[in-house]
């Protein structure tokens, strides 16, 4: 939602240069590009949330296995966490 209204944001700014700077035209071709541009945003903001969901989840399934386990301590499972959540 954030990212989203930084996105917005830009697009005006950015309208407002091209408009200035380049001239109308340049302005209509931007205003024709920007909803295919919001659109990959937005697929590419999808595809982030979504795999940041499945990295957590992954991260506490191998926390429950490797603690349940006994197979590493405590104080070595947070920074293999970050190595995991880097990938």
């Amino acid at each position: 939602m954030i990212s989203s209204g930084f996105f917005s944001l830009y697009i005006i700014v950015n309208g407002i240069f091209v408009g200035q700077f380049l001239g109308t035209k340049s302005l209509a071709a931007m205003g024709l590009s920007m909803p295919f541009i919001f659109i990959l945003f937005t697929l590419s903001d999808l595809i982030a949330i979504g795999s940041s969901v499945q990295i957590a989840w992954f991260n506490s399934l191998v926390a429950t296995y490797l603690l349940a386990a006994n197979k590493v301590k405590e104080s070595l499972f947070f920074p293999l966490c970050k190595v995991f959540s880097y990938l």
